[in-house]
């Protein structure tokens, strides 16, 4: 439907692979890349490292702790100096985890808006 493919554009998937180690983005919507000026949508969060390092830890620390916890996170904050080359000022997102059972998290999906200035 034209409402779910909107919505989708605020979404991002990412597969858990090795327990960990790295994850497979295997759905990046069009917010996301807006916000971020790319998509890494069928590469390894190790191809960003390589990229952007700070960026990818920044989402390793993020995963981790939806994957360890086996909960769903959620932040919201404004971008400050320090991330100059930003095109957000504002942004609110929620990680939530999915898995075959409850002790184990195999995807985690993210939902987040941004702003490009600060209200």
């Amino acid at each position: 439907s034209k409402e779910r493919g909107h919505n989708h554009a605020n979404n991002s998937l990412v597969s858990v692979l090795d327990n960990g180690n790295d994850y497979e983005f295997r759905m990046i919507g069009k917010a996301h890349v807006e916000a971020y000026g790319s998509s890494y949508q069928g590469k390894r969060l190790s191809d960003v490292m390589r990229a952007s390092p700070h960026f990818a830890r920044q989402l390793k620390a993020s995963y981790e702790m939806v994957r360890t916890a086996c909960r769903p996170i959620a932040f919201r904050g404004i971008i400050g100096r320090d991330a100059s080359e930003s095109r957000f000022a504002w942004f609110e997102t929620a990680y939530f985890p999915f898995g075959a059972n409850g002790d184990v998290v195999d995807h985690i999906l993210n939902a987040a808006i941004y702003r490009a200035e600060l209200d």
